[in-house]
């Protein structure tokens, strides 16, 4: 099974939001004294209308951990979460109430700067090891 399964596109209409994804707010530098074995801290717009997270991946922890499908658009739609870095991610973010725990339904809008081309965004998913990803919830 591979890190991310793309799943047949599903027509859908887009929102006019996925057009704004900014490829320096995916590209921001992490802290230098962040632990780079944990998922890091997220960030989100004023609007609360995108969610933006790093992980990376270690040689003991590769695995991102979501099955996502080519929804028609210029986005990829979380279909499932799985035990991996995602996960990870949700189990620190559950200790802080009032943040939103990454779930099927969301929408990756953006990887390490790419956006509005899904198999760049795949490819980015299997070649990289930090992933600043920017994504929509449902």
């Amino acid at each position: 099974r591979s890190l991310l399964q793309a799943a047949p596109a599903s027509p859908r209409k887009r929102s006019p939001s996925e057009r704004l994804v900014s490829p320096t707010s995916a590209t921001s530098n992490a802290s230098d004294s962040q632990d780079t074995d944990a998922p890091s801290e997220a960030s989100e717009s004023p609007q609360g209308a995108r969610l933006e997270i790093e992980v990376t991946k270690t040689a003991e922890h590769s695995k991102i951990g979501l099955d996502v499908g080519k929804d028609g658009g210029h986005s990829l739609r979380i279909l499932s979460v799985h035990p991996g870095l995602v996960s990870d991610w949700n189990e620190k973010r559950a200790e802080s109430e009032g943040k939103p725990r990454i779930e099927a339904g969301f929408r990756i809008i953006g990887v390490n700067g790419i956006s509005r081309d899904p198999a760049k965004m795949m490819e980015t998913f299997a070649n990289s090891t930090t992933l600043k990803m920017i994504l929509k919830p449902p």
